[in-house]
């Protein structure tokens, strides 16, 4: 009876069922469709026999959706369509695609005059390697067990001009290879890479963002036009906050930072990379942060890293001299010289050879012998600070 009802039903691309109860389907069994429509599901079905190319509509909330027998000897690509039509965010619950290597989801409001929501969306594929986000509304995802993922992409998904506080949300897995992640055109994502076990490249180019890389390994993080947060790990990170007010965490790795424009926030790590036994007499070679683009009102922020709030540090102006200070415990100071950045050596005292080079030193301990170390590199102006609550403000003229 399928086979009589294949052959008498042709050139039908679109299968739709608005079944509540859990059920399987044979995509191609009763003809050659190419997109699934899924309205109302109130049970998991079971998509079999799906092939590359193919589009999974879900039409509101739902329960689930398991694709089956979506390998084969070419990659395979599977559409996942999120269509909410409704005045509010849909849940859309977990989509299982085994063996899928490409997977684009689109997520649509498709309201007379779309607002975009922030949709929700469980993703799971081990073996899928690139997945593109585009459309029209928001969606966070959670992406269980696809640590293969080389490559996210949301450079399409635009949010309505009605409403620019939705983007892409992603919390990656323990990512196995090099992966390379791209914002959402309005921006305004949660990009969190933490668990990746190797190095991640993520760049928003729009909007206030949520930028986490690995916390294990070096990973270059680049924000958008807004009020960015940045936090890098344990590697030895590059960090560019662009546009805008961003506040970055390098981490507790040698950190490559460029601040961008804006009145920007440097969180330092409970450890920083460069510490130092004592204090060398004119220059030393640099093995920690190295922060450009500093300016006017920006800050150091030693409250939830190097320092103890409310108390550690004396508040007031900080010294600023051309000679490494003397080690004491509680010391703040800034150091004017030249740093290198091919033999990255800083010489106290020396002229830098673009604008204006310091070491900024501190040690929010009782060890009078530890200083630690970050290096703040092609300020334009000179620099005079002032520290209230463990909080150092420069002033740049």
């Amino acid at each position: 009876m399928q086979t009589a009802f294949k052959a008498a039903v042709t050139n039908f691309e679109q299968l739709s069922t608005t079944t509540t109860a859990a059920s399987v389907i044979d995509v191609k069994g009763f003809g050659n469709f190419t997109t699934v429509n899924l309205t109302g599901a109130a049970a998991t079905q079971t998509l079999n026999n799906l092939a590359t190319g193919d589009t999974i509509n879900i039409i509101g909330a739902n329960t689930g959706v398991t694709a089956a027998g979506s390998s084969g000897a070419g990659v395979d690509t599977i559409n996942v369509t999120l269509t909410n039509s409704g005045a509010a965010l849909a849940a859309f619950s977990t989509v299982t695609l085994p063996n899928t290597d490409i997977i684009v989801v689109r997520s649509l409001d498709t309201q007379t005059t779309p607002v975009g929501y922030q949709n929700t969306l469980t993703l799971v594929d081990t073996s899928a390697s690139t997945l593109t986000v585009t459309g029209n509304s928001g969606v966070t995802i959670t992406a269980t067990g696809m640590t293969a993922l080389t490559s996210v992409d949301a450079s399409t998904l635009a949010s309505p001009t009605a409403n620019s506080t939705i983007g892409l949300s992603i919390t990656a897995d323990a990512l196995l290879y090099a992966s390379t992640v791209r914002g959402s055109v309005n921006g305004n994502d949660t990009l969190n890479f933490a668990a990746a076990l190797v190095a991640t490249t993520i760049t928003s180019t729009a909007g206030t963002n949520a930028i986490t890389g690995s916390s294990t390994i070096a990973s270059t993080l680049t924000g958008g036009s807004g009020a960015d947060t940045i936090v890098g790990g344990a590697g030895a990170d590059t960090i560019n906050g662009g546009a805008g007010n961003d506040i970055i965490t390098g981490g507790a790795g040698a950190d490559t930072i460029n601040v961008g424009s804006g009145t920007d926030t440097i969180k330092l790590a409970t450890v920083n990379a460069e510490t130092q036994v004592g204090i060398v007499a004119t220059g030393f070679t640099v093995t920690g942060d190295v922060i450009t683009g500093m300016g006017n009102g920006d800050k150091i922020d030693l409250a939830t890293g190097g320092g103890t709030a409310g108390g550690t540090f004396a508040d007031g102006a900080i010294t600023v001299g051309t000679t490494f200070a003397t080690a004491t415990a509680n010391l703040m100071a800034i150091v004017s010289g030249s740093y290198d950045t091919a033999t990255k050596v800083f010489t106290a005292g020396a002229a830098s050879a673009t604008n204006n080079d310091y070491v900024f030193q501190y040690n929010g301990g009782a060890t009078a012998t530890t200083v630690n170390s970050i290096v703040l590199v092609d300020i334009i102006g000179t620099v005079t600070a002032t520290s209230a609550t463990e909080v150092i403000t420069l002033t740049v003229v």
